[in-house]
C-alpha cells in the first residue's frame, strides 16, 4: 500500500514537471440506486440512494500572490443529479480551468444559479427539519392515546397522506416509522406533516 502510494506521488511529479505550470484536476464519481419492493405487509417498498464524489485540483502558482487584477489559474468543477426516481433522471458533470473558469464565475448567470442552489439547500434543511419535529410530536401524541379506534383513526389517515405505508402496523407507527417520511426536504411533504398532527390534534381532543 505504502508503495503504491508513493508510486502515485512520483508520477504525479512527472507529470507536473513534463507540463510545466498547467492545472491538473481529477474528479470522481460513484452514483448507486438500489430498489427493494418488500412484502406487502411489514416490509414496505424502499429506494436508496448512493452518492460520492471527489475532487483533486492542483493549481501552481509560480510563488506569485494574488492581486486585485492577476490570480493563480482558477479551476471550476460542477456535478449536477436530478432523479424521479424511475421517471425523468438528469446527469451532468461540468470541469473548467484558468480563464473560461473564471469567466464563468464571474458572470451574472453563475452566479444566480449559485444563489438558487444555495437557497434550494436552506429550503431543504429547513423543511427536514420542520417534518423530524412535527412526527416526533404525533408519534408523541399518538403513544399518549389509550382509545384503539382513534389510534386507528390517526394511523388511517397517515396512511392516506402517504406518509406511512398500507399495512403499517400499531407498533410500528408507534415506534417511529412516521419518521421515515421525513426525508427529501420538500415543501409539499412539511404540509402533509402539517395536516396529519393538525387531525392527531382533532382526534385527542374529541
Amino acid at each position: 500500500m505504502k508503495w503504491a502510494r508513493r508510486s502515485g506521488v512520483c508520477l504525479l511529479a512527472v507529470l507536473m514537471i513534463g507540463c510545466g505550470p498547467r492545472v491538473i484536476v481529477t474528479t470522481g464519481t460513484t452514483l448507486g440506486l438500489a430498489a427493494t419492493p418488500g412484502d406487502g405487509q411489514s416490509r414496505p417498498p424502499q429506494v436508496t440512494l448512493g452518492y460520492k464524489r471527489a475532487e483533486l485540483a492542483l493549481v501552481p502558482t509560480g510563488g506569485d500572490q494574488a492581486t486585485s487584477t492577476a490570480d493563480a489559474s482558477s479551476a471550476l468543477a460542477a456535478f449536477y443529479f436530478s432523479t424521479r426516481w424511475f421517471g425523468a433522471t438528469e446527469l451532468s458533470s461540468f470541469i473548467g480551468t484558468g480563464h473560461a473558469a473564471r469567466d464563468i464565475q464571474d458572470s451574472s448567470t453563475f452566479q444566480s444559479e449559485l444563489a438558487r442552489a444555495a437557497e434550494r439547500f436552506d429550503d431543504f434543511r429547513i423543511n427536514n427539519r420542520a417534518q423530524l419535529a412535527a412526527a416526533g410530536r404525533i408519534i408523541e401524541t399518538y403513544r399518549t392515546i389509550p382509545d384503539d379506534a382513534k389510534r386507528a383513526r390517526i394511523l388511517a389517515k397517515a396512511v392516506e397522506l402517504e406518509l406511512v405505508p398500507v399495512g403499517t402496523t400499531d407498533d410500528a407507527f408507534s415506534k417511529g416509522k412516521l419518521q421515515d417520511a421525513a426525508v427529501g426536504g420538500l415543501k409539499p411533504t412539511t404540509d402533509r406533516f402539517g395536516q396529519l398532527e393538525q387531525f392527531a390534534s382533532g382526534v385527542l381532543s374529541q
